[in-house]
């Protein structure tokens, strides 16, 4: 795994848990298909991509690797993805 993938996997770790109420669920980092079915990309940059499930509305934040980094509400994900894109923007 890219080095940047994984500090930035480590500081969205420690953001989710000060987020719980919008980041519903916990989450277990997992392979996904990159949601070429029942998810709408909303947001991407340098390969973070975050999605809207079609069916229930909920949101996921994957990394350039297509894992599941994050998953919840609209305004959780959007404020994850924020910090990935200004990590990002830094480099």
């Amino acid at each position: 795994m890219d080095k940047r993938i994984i500090v930035i996997v480590e500081m969205l770790e420690k953001w989710s848990k000060l987020m719980d109420k919008d980041l519903l669920m916990p989450n277990v980092p997992f392979p996904t298909a990159g949601g070429e079915v029942f998810w709408t990309d909303l947001a991407e940059i340098d390969g973070w991509r975050v999605q809207r499930n079609t069916v229930t509305g909920h949101c996921r934040l994957l990394d350039p690797e297509n894992i599941r980094r994050a998953w919840g509400t609209y305004t959780g994900v959007m404020s994850l993805f924020g910090k990935v894109k200004a990590f990002n923007e830094r480099r």
